[in-house]
Parts: C-alpha cells; structure tokens; sequence
C-alpha cells in the first residue's frame, strides 16, 4: 500500500497552521485509510528570507513534538527540486523552507517531493469537517477514471454586515475545484504548473478537464471570511486578476469551464438573501474593474497582499466546524 500525503503550502507570515496540522492529524485518525498506510506529512514554507524568521516553521516544529511525529527539514535553494522520501515510520513530516513566494511554486516543490499516492493539498488557513479527508479518499479511490476529489467550500463569520454580504455566493452550488483542500492522484495529476499563476488550483482544474475532477459536496472545508472592505477588495481584485491571467494567457483552457451557477437561480431564496446578493455582486463588479485597472498599470506585481481578517479562526468558530 502507498503512503498517503498530505502537503501544506504555507506562507511564512501565515499565523494558523498549528491549528490545520492538528485537525489533520484528527481527520486522518478518523479515517479508515489510517489503519492500513503510512502518512507524510509536508509542507513548504515560501517566502522566508531567513529559516529563523518565519513563525509557521517554530509552530510545526512544537506540533510535531506534541504529536510525536519526527521532522526533516530541508532548506531548498533555487530551483532545485526535493527527492521524494518514502516515510520508514507510520507518520513523518517533512518541512522545505523557501525564500521563493508564490503558492504555483510551492505547490511545485511539494508535488516533486511527495512519495505518497494519493496527495492530499490543503491550504494553511482553513478548517474542514471531521470526516473530510476519509470521504475524499473514498471518493477518488472509488472511481479510477478521475484525477481530483473536492469538497464544498463553505464559510465561517462572525456575523458582521459585511462578512454576511460577502457569505452570499457560498449559498450557491459551484462545481469548481475547492482551492482550500482538494486530493489528487499522483499517477494522473500534472507534474508541475506556470509559477507565476495567481489562481493555481482554477489552473490545475482547466488542465486537468473538468470531466475528471469529483466533488463530494457533504465533505467541507471552511474559510474565513473578510471582516473589512479593504480586505475583501485586497482578496477579491487578486481572484479577478487570476481570472484576467488565464483570459489572456490560457484561452485555450477556459473552453473547458464547465456551467457555473446562474445567479438568478438565487432569486427565490428569501429577500434578504437576495439582497446580499445583489450587494455582493456590486461588489464583486468594482473589484473586477479595479483588476483590470491594476494589471494594466502594474501587472501581476500588485496583488500578493493578503487578507489578514481571513487569518483569525477564534475558539469559537473552529468549534463550530466540529474540530476536536
């Protein structure tokens, strides 16, 4: 039996990781792949100017002790690419530390240096249901022909005015790779994508063909939402300008699209939903606008700024997602 792996892109400013890797570890405890196969876990640390000065590597150096998992670390200079180790214990993690930014490029590292079959890849930031990981497996293991299994996105706020505004489209049914935590086959999926992709999974989806990629929609992850409208502007122009890249740069893969949820399809829900909605799509219209405003002043340089506000999972919000 192949080991299993789960790969982390981390930023090396990102404050949450502790808190994916524990969730990980009690996702995949759960699952019945746990009993038969080896985990390794890896994640990729980009953008540290120094291994000392990025907090993600102390936070997965104290997880792993607590876990009782050893840890490998690797310093990755250029654009050498990691050896895959097969794991020799029943769970292992392995931590590459990267001065290069860019989730493309981390994805890159971390697709070379994983010896397991599947690949989980999750985001940094996010929470998922208690038995995400155990039904995608299952759902990729079970149908041969398919090449990526995803969840739901779902979300979680506090209940703010605006984070209910912008809560409007995950209401709606997209069959879209999840960006946040999704499992591919390692046989079948691409070995390396464009490093300079703003929105790598929407890539990797177009790549791959639509017709291949399964979705359990009972299966979630969930993110933060933006608690302020600088933050929803700096995220949400970002996610307009990965779709002006692939416009301009792979116009050939967007022939693949498949049908996305029409909007009017949400009018019958309650008033006030539409309402959100119609706010949200505004929204959404200026910060389109804004992007194109962007990249013809200044390319892609502008938009690696990150949403803080999405970062700050409280005690009370990662309860309620059933995190233990």
């Amino acid at each position: 039996m192949n080991p299993v792996t789960v790969a982390i892109p981390c930023r090396a400013d990102e404050p949450s990781l502790g808190l994916v890797v524990d969730q990980i570890m009690a996702n995949c405890r759960r699952a019945a792949f746990w009993q038969r196969t080896a985990l390794e876990l890896l994640v990729c640390v980009n953008g540290a100017q120094r291994r000392r000065d990025a907090h993600p590597i102390e936070t997965l150096r104290e997880r792993c002790r607590a876990h009782g998992i050893p840890l490998d670390e690797v310093w990755v200079c250029g654009a050498r690419s990691p050896i895959p180790t097969p794991p020799t214990v029943p769970v292992s993690a392995r931590l590459f530390v990267t001065g290069v930014g860019g989730k493309a490029r981390a994805w890159n590292l971390l697709r070379a240096a994983a010896a397991g079959d599947p690949v989980f890849v999750c985001d940094a930031d996010v929470t998922f249901s208690e038995d995400a990981f155990s039904r995608l497996y299952d759902g990729l293991d079970g149908q041969p022909d398919l090449v990526l299994y995803t969840p739901k996105t779902d979300c979680r706020h506090d209940g703010g005015f605006l984070e209910r505004i912008v809560a409007a489209p995950y209401r709606l049914e997209f069959p879209n790779l999840s960006g946040q935590l999704y499992v591919m086959s390692a046989r079948r999926a691409p070995r390396r994508m464009p490093e300079d992709l703003i929105e790598p999974e929407r890539w990797l989806e177009l790549e791959t063909g639509p017709q291949r990629v399964g979705r359990d929609p009972r299966a979630r992850v969930f993110v933060r939402l933006t608690a302020t409208l600088s933050d929803f502007f700096r995220q949400r122009v970002r996610i307009e300008m990965g779709k002006i890249q692939l416009q301009r740069d792979y116009p050939q893969l967007l022939a693949r699209s498949r049908p996305q949820p029409r909007f009017r399809d949400a009018w019958s829900r309650p008033a006030s939903e539409r309402a959100a909605l119609a706010a949200y799509l505004a929204l959404r219209t200026v910060a389109h606008a804004w992007a194109w405003w962007e990249y013809r002043r200044a390319g892609l340089e502008s938009v690696w700024r990150q949403a803080g506000t999405t970062k700050r999972w409280s005690v009370r919000s990662v309860g309620r997602v059933g995190v233990r």
